[in-house]
């Protein structure tokens, strides 16, 4: 690749993290896509094909060194987004998966692999329990039974392991939540 080429690429990088740069891969092009009257901005959200398939390249695509996790530039122009702002900067922000993890994991997992936590997730067992509870399938008020068949199908194995692990500080690793 040549230097001004790879200088270029740079430049298009830096600039992509610009408010900028976040206004026209959220927005378009001023006079286009939308509009500014008395400080408001007046987006105008794509119809047709060809419309949605540029904002997805602009939005999408172009921007890919961009946080996918919701366009807030966007979001504020609803109230629907607004409230979705809300539940991610007063909710999800404090939210996480705190708990402790080990590595390597623990030799109980081979054992018992519906105990072993998914990616991401709490054990099978437990998750296919909370599913159903979500959905109505089973009563919430089961959840003490859950923790007993946990218990039951190697769960103690786990937990003796886990606590030993912990105690001798052996590949034990404190997980916290993202902090805001």
């Amino acid at each position: 690749m040549k230097q001004d080429k790879a200088i270029a690429i740079i430049k298009f990088f830096d600039w992509a993290a610009t408010d900028e740069a976040a206004k026209f891969f959220s927005f378009g092009i001023e006079g286009d896509t939308y509009t500014m009257e008395n400080g408001k901005l007046n987006y105008k959200f794509p119809k047709t094909k060809e419309e949605v398939e540029e904002e997805g390249f602009r939005s999408g695509t172009l921007w890919g060194g961009s946080n996918a996790t919701y366009n807030k530039l966007r979001l504020e122009l609803s109230d629907n987004g607004k409230d979705t702002i809300k539940a991610f900067d007063d909710i999800v922000a404090k939210e996480g998966l705190p708990g402790i993890g080990f590595s390597p994991d623990l030799a109980a997992f081979a054992k018992y692999p519906d105990l072993a936590p998914g990616q991401d997730t709490g054990p099978k067992l437990i998750i296919d329990h909370m599913t159903k509870m979500i959905y109505g399938k089973e009563p919430i008020t089961d959840w003490p039974k859950v923790i007993e068949e946990y218990k039951s199908k190697g769960g103690n194995d786990v937990i003796k392991e886990a606590t030993d692990r912990y105690n001798k500080k052996d590949g034990a690793i404190i997980l916290t939540p993202p902090s805001k």
